[in-house]
């Protein structure tokens, strides 16, 4: 009886095994198990560059040129974060925009210390847990624009706080300079954006944004190497290098961003944006 009990043990045991390596198989198979936070990634295709004493990266073509700038007009690093990402938010709309938000880890290499911005959106104060119960779709995007799950932006704030606390190696005006220079002279439609502009034609149609993205004498969606221009845009951003954050959040822009938006269907007060910190 004890010899058949420990048999029956190991048939148990040796099953159990099996059923592991038939699992563990499945899982190294399915899963890419080279991306973890050990091994190092494979080298970018991108020509690789040797720099001396600094380096900028943008998603924009122009964008890295004006950070570069900035750098050797005196600007420091956060200088140049803040103008390259205006600049992102106007040649990149499809990815970025003043209307949304970021994070910022800035490091100091003299101190060895890191610190943490979190210039992310928030809801609106009117906002509540039950707000889509009766119509989930009004939480999304796609073919309409849905104002209801429009937040209160954070980039302007963001960019300003950053700048007072760790920037000012140059003006606050000429980091957005550039950008209105973009807005209002035009920005090439770079391969990767005249494809998701194809991809969004039917929104794009629908709305105000056919003012930006479609061929005013053709009537066709633009495509990589045509130009558009954000003139509305470019006068917003002049206010802001002119008056500062506060044009947006407790200023000269605040009553017609909330009035936009609440005609919209937006819930956003202007109370909300005061109270954006």
């Amino acid at each position: 009886m004890k010899n058949h009990t420990i048999k029956l043990f190991l048939i148990e045991c040796l099953v159990l095994f099996c059923i592991i390596v038939i699992l563990s198989f499945r899982y190294f198979t399915l899963v890419d198990v080279s991306i973890d936070p050990i091994t190092p990634l494979p080298l970018s295709s991108i020509p690789m560059g040797q720099y001396n004493n600094a380096a900028v990266v943008s998603n924009g073509e122009p964008c890295a040129r004006i950070g570069t700038d900035i750098l050797k007009n005196g600007g420091n690093s956060v200088d140049a974060a803040i103008g390259t990402l205006l600049c992102d938010s106007v040649v990149c709309p499809d990815l970025t925009g003043i209307g949304g938000g970021f994070l910022m880890t800035i490091y100091n290499r003299t101190t060895n210390t890191s610190l943490f911005i979190n210039a992310r959106e928030t809801a609106p104060g009117a906002a509540n847990y039950t707000m889509y119960d009766s119509d989930p779709t009004k939480s999304l995007t796609g073919m309409e624009i849905r104002p209801l799950a429009v937040a209160v932006p954070g980039v302007i704030r963001g960019i300003w706080v950053s700048y007072n606390l760790y920037g000012g190696g140059v003006s606050w005006a000429s980091l957005i300079k550039p950008t209105i220079q973009l807005c209002e002279e035009g920005i090439v439609v770079s391969k990767r954006l005249g494809a998701n502009i194809n991809a969004a034609r039917d929104l794009i149609l629908k709305t105000r944004l056919k003012e930006y993205f479609v061929n005013n004498h053709t009537g066709e969606l633009l495509k990589p190497g045509d130009t558009y221009t954000m003139a509305k845009l470019g006068q917003t951003l002049r206010v802001i290098a002119n008056e500062g954050a506060n044009s947006i959040y407790a200023g000269s822009l605040t009553p017609n961003l909330v009035y936009d938006l609440q005609s919209s269907g937006g819930i956003i007060t202007k109370k909300d944006f005061i109270d954006y910190s």
